[in-house]
């Protein structure tokens, strides 16, 4: 196979997956009740009371400004999402995908486009570009406050789910 560098294809080049990939699992774990949904923000909930909150920051402009760290800065999209009517002790599933984190290409770049013949950089590529994860309990008390910073084309889920 040829690696491919302009479709909307889940892969790369093999089992390299590209950032619609992601989005893709992003999507997935969203729950079957919608309770809010804006141009940048979806708050679901399933019948266990998970919630699953998507925030994103989609943007559209000439690749070649990409390398302006100006430009690129003036992307970024900070937000602050309010959940209310929340009261309980949860668990919250952090997955984050952008740029620096599900993005095969820029890792590739990184690495000055080595051949992707070589096993040992598909091995390293396929298990370090991959979605961000992290998770933690809190607490809330009626109303839960949730600040976010989203690089352009950057995707974040929480899952919340009650302990």
């Amino acid at each position: 196979g040829r690696a491919d560098f302009m479709s909307l294809a889940l892969y790369f080049y093999k089992g390299l997956k590209r950032p619609i990939y992601f989005a893709m699992q992003l999507l997935d774990r969203l729950q079957s009740q919608v309770l809010y949904q804006s141009d940048s923000v979806l708050l679901t909930r399933g019948e266990d009371g998970t919630r699953a909150l998507l925030v994103f920051n989609p943007c559209y402009f000439n690749p070649q400004y990409a390398s302006d760290e100006l430009f690129v800065e003036s992307l970024v999209r900070r937000l602050r999402v309010t959940l209310k009517n929340f009261e309980g002790h949860f668990l919250f599933e952090r997955y984050h995908v952008d740029q620096s984190s599900g993005a095969i290409y820029d890792r590739w770049a990184k690495m000055g486009f080595p051949s992707l013949a070589n096993r040992d950089i598909m091995e390293y590529l396929e298990k370090n570009v991959s979605l961000e994860y992290s998770l933690f309990e809190d607490r809330a008390n009626g109303s839960y406050e949730i600040s976010l910073e989203l690089r352009f084309n950057a995707a974040v889920l929480l899952l919340i789910r009650p302990l």
